[in-house]
């Protein structure tokens, strides 16, 4: 026959053990919740990266296509400027000239 301070040794025993596998497997969750963590910060950074990726190469597309325009632009003047002739930019000094002495 068991005693009563048997079953309360028993008792003790067992919930000794409860309380070891609970304090296992609260490592074990903490463990895994490190690991998920750092699974998603790395996740995030890769996704930052991307994210940073894309935006410097559509800005720097965006720059390439703005400077091509103010090169063309820049081009169509200077052409226009050396399409004046000689004769009429003579004449225009001239212009300026004679009402610089009218002053």
């Amino acid at each position: 026959m068991e005693t009563l301070v048997d079953r309360v040794l028993s008792l003790e025993q067992e919930a000794d053990a409860l309380m070891e596998r609970a304090r296992l497997e609260a490592q074990e969750l903490e463990r895994n919740a490190e690991r998920d963590i750092a699974a998603f910060q790395e996740e995030m950074a890769e996704e930052m990266a991307r994210r940073l990726d894309a935006f410097r190469a559509e800005a720097e597309a965006e720059f390439k296509k703005a400077l091509e325009q103010a090169e063309a632009e820049l081009n169509a003047s200077v052409q226009s400027m050396e399409g004046i002739a000689e004769s009429a930019i003579q004449k225009q000094v001239q212009r300026c000239v004679s009402r610089f002495r009218e002053w």
